[in-house]
């Protein structure tokens, strides 16, 4: 009985730590000052083992032979000037970019072309900006002459605007200038009210053949007024085209609403068969935008 009590008694061994002095069946011994511990104190930390030291394992006989120089390296994006830890290189240029400029045409690649028939963005933000500001123009011009107290109302009798414009026409064929080598059965007349300049222009009694396209009437303007037909705006990092146009006025009144631009290719026979204006009216001379669609630029 002594024996077996004995036996019983030596199973386990009691903790070192002083603290705990508990009787663990399954101690674990130190390897660095070999005493034995339980499982909660048998880590280094937690005995304050006096010869702590890395245990060594698998990676100590096999140490890695990965070095700073074979880690992949920083570098500054091209695009941003960002720092990179995990850089992309362009396949075209070699540049090394962040993600977000990966692609050929989102960072200065010199090897990318742009495709043909697709527009240039900046150009296009230009192009927009350009068609904003005249729009802007011709608004503040309609609110000015909504501003305006309205004149009495007078009642005309039936034909006397008729005759008005009549006469006005016959004042204006008398003053006119133009191309005199144009016959005289072949002429149309207008008032043409130029602003191409930042002072007020006065208007200018003209006539065309009927069978000019727009674009030539006013290569004749831009002859007689000693400017050019096409300009160049800078915006930003592009240029915009502007060429001159013709614009049909709605009144007599300096601030009326012009009208769309009359097209370059069509002949003024043509334009006035759509009934927009008549021989006789007033004409808006101004730099437009080179462009097929203002609406669709500014959409």
């Amino acid at each position: 009985v002594e024996l077996a009590e004995m036996a019983e008694l030596d199973i386990g061994l009691h903790c070192c730590q002083p603290d705990c002095n508990q009787l663990d069946f399954l101690p674990i011994c130190c390897q660095g000052c070999h005493r034995v511990f339980c499982r909660e104190h048998a880590s280094l930390t937690l005995h304050a083992c006096p010869q702590e030291f890395v245990v060594p394992g698998p990676a100590c006989e096999t140490p890695p032979t990965t070095s700073p120089s074979n880690l992949q390296r920083e570098a500054n994006c091209a695009a941003c000037d960002r720092l990179i830890a995990a850089p992309i290189q362009c396949a075209a240029c070699g540049a090394f970019v962040c993600v977000a400029h990966r692609f050929s045409d989102s960072h200065p690649c010199e090897r990318w072309q742009r495709p043909v028939g697709e527009q240039d963005p900046a150009a296009a933000v230009s192009k927009s900006k350009l068609s904003d500001d005249l729009l802007e123009q011709l608004r503040q011009a309609d609110s000015r002459k909504s501003a305006e107290p309205a004149k009495p109302h007078r009642l005309r009798q039936p034909g006397q605007e008729r005759k008005e414009r009549q006469l006005a026409l016959m004042k204006l064929r008398l003053s006119a200038v133009g191309d005199k080598s144009v016959p005289q059965a072949d002429r149309v007349y207008f008032m043409v009210q130029p602003d191409i300049q930042k002072q007020q222009q006065q208007p200018l009694p003209v006539f065309f053949s009927r069978h000019w396209p727009v674009g030539k009437a006013t290569d004749s303007l831009a002859a007689r007024l000693g400017v050019p037909p096409v300009r160049k705006l800078q915006q930003q990092q592009s240029t915009a085209d502007q060429r001159l146009s013709l614009l049909p006025l709605a009144g007599a009144d300096s601030n009326s609403m012009p009208g769309a631009p009359l097209p370059a290719g069509d002949s003024l026979a043509t334009c006035l068969q759509r009934g927009n204006f008549a021989e006789g009216d007033r004409l808006l001379l101004t730099y437009w935008p080179s462009v097929p669609d203002l609406l669709a630029v500014c959409s």
